[in-house]
């Protein structure tokens, strides 16, 4: 089957966690690399105290957060020990190389986007949570040039002897993906969440995961075709897509996209759920529900009107809090 996923073009990555060279520690100790890895071969690994915060971050150039599509920030870490919401269990940290935070976006209570025993952290730029720790500086940092991704946690377990018990994985910085299909190649939400799951090098977008069968949980964008030409036939049965509270601010200043974009070649055709009739009284049945978690601080653009798509079926679908 001809799928592809574009990671490239909406997705940048900021560094892989090959080795420890780059990053920058505070709050954890004995740092080394690891092979459990969520992407690629190693992974980064440290060790953090018991009721403890520990931070680790990743310098580069200047990248201006504001700009659209820039606007998310995808990091993997996997620890058991992250505390609560309130106590600040799990945080993205940003920074500009003199002020920098670790915003709160989840904890032990509300548990980020879970795959293969990792979290996916999401901080939404243009929708920052209320709840931070200040891990520099005295202010919040310059969004038009961030130099710093990273992640924090308060850890609520001891470590085992010279143990690691906090690791971080691949880090990346945009909107979300692109997936497109062979010519005669019908794909599934199955067949993309499968591609986000696998753990090789470049994989493990972090923005689609099957919760369980037929049901999908979504952290980002998905833009179905492409405008260089390439196909996509998209066909799904008895599915449930769930658009995941996963924007921790109180603002609306980015949405996610569930669309279609096409150009004048290739073929574009979707077709959800099964037609039972036809003419006039033309049904379906066994579509697909689509459901925003948190629809007045996370809206959905779900948006099939490029004028070079050629069929979209809908048959039997209901779509809850999206626009």
């Amino acid at each position: 089957m001809a799928i592809s996923i574009d990671s490239t073009t909406n997705l940048t990555i900021v560094d892989q966690a090959e080795s420890t060279g780059g990053w920058s520690f505070s709050g954890i100790t004995k740092t080394a690399t690891s092979g459990a890895s969520r992407e690629g071969t190693n992974c980064v690994g440290g060790q953090v105290s018991n009721a403890s915060f520990g931070y680790a971050w990743y310098t580069i150039s200047s990248v201006n957060m504001t700009t659209a599509g820039n606007e998310r920030v995808y990091i993997w870490a996997n620890s058991v020990g992250a505390g609560t919401v309130a106590e600040k269990g799990w945080m993205v940290h940003i920074g500009d190389g003199t002020d920098a935070r670790a915003y709160v976006v989840g904890g032990s209570d509300a548990p980020p986007f879970f795959v293969k025993g990792w979290f996916c952290l999401m901080l939404d730029t243009a929708n920052l949570p209320t709840a931070y720790e200040q891990t520099d500086g005295s202010g919040a940092p310059d969004l038009t040039a961030i130099t710093q991704f990273g992640f924090g946690l308060y850890n609520t377990v001891a470590p085992s002897g010279n143990a690691l018990n906090v690791f971080v994985d691949v880090v990346r910085y945009g909107s979300g993906i692109i997936a497109t299909s062979g010519a005669t190649d019908d794909i599934s939400l199955a067949d993309i969440a499968a591609d986000d799951f696998d753990s090789s090098t470049g994989k493990a977008y972090g923005i689609v995961r099957e919760i369980q069968p037929g049901v999908y949980g979504i952290q980002g964008d998905i833009l179905f075709g492409d405008t260089g030409g390439n196909s996509i036939d998209w066909k799904e049965t008895d599915a449930v897509v769930i658009f995941e509270d996963r924007v921790n601010g109180s603002g609306t200043n980015t949405n996610f996209q569930f669309s279609g974009q096409h150009s004048s070649t290739g073929t574009f055709r979707v077709e959800l759920g099964v037609v039972v009739s036809s003419g006039d009284d033309e049904a379906g049945r066994s579509g697909v529900a689509f459901v925003s978690a948190n629809p007045d601080n996370q809206p959905v653009d779900f948006d099939f009107s490029d004028s070079d798509i050629e069929d979209v079926f809908l048959y039997g679908c209901t779509l809850t809090n999206l626009r």
